[in-house]
């Protein structure tokens, strides 16, 4: 099924690549690609592994912070241990915040929470660039 897009207007083609895959030239996606001039997008070495564990930490970091958030506008004397585990999960970011945290004028544990929790997925977001690895050579979708 080789096609080709003829014109700006033109639908999508799908063209027929090796190991069952498929891929879609013509597409919106494939102009913005061009435009922006990043050039192609590719695979990486450990694009999957590397990603189930930056949503892993991710998801992990939300469940800590919206549990901190909760028992602090919900108990009126909050012991928490949940936003101790959320300094140490996010370490090294949590900490050097939480050790500065002093320095704020305005220290509210809400915000403190919520900077922590941003500083985590900061770091989620640093994990999966890492742990990717190297584009795959000749792979580029």
């Amino acid at each position: 099924m080789a096609g080709q897009a003829t014109g700006r207007d033109s639908a999508p083609t799908f063209v027929e690549e090796g190991y069952g895959r498929a891929s879609v030239k013509g597409s919106w996606v494939d102009a913005v690609v061009s435009r922006e001039g990043r050039g192609r997008m590719h695979r990486y070495r450990n694009g999957k592994v590397a990603a189930v564990l930056a949503v892993v930490y991710a998801a992990l970091v939300l469940v800590l912070g919206v549990v901190s958030l909760v028992i602090l506008l919900t108990v009126r004397d909050p012991i928490l241990l949940s936003g101790v585990a959320l300094v140490g999960v996010t370490f090294p970011l949590g900490w050097l915040i939480w050790w500065g945290w002093n320095l704020v004028p305005f220290a509210n544990p809400v915000l403190l929470t919520v900077v922590l929790a941003g500083a985590g997925l900061l770091q989620a977001w640093l994990i999966w660039r890492i742990f990717r690895g190297r584009p795959v050579p000749g792979d580029e979708v």
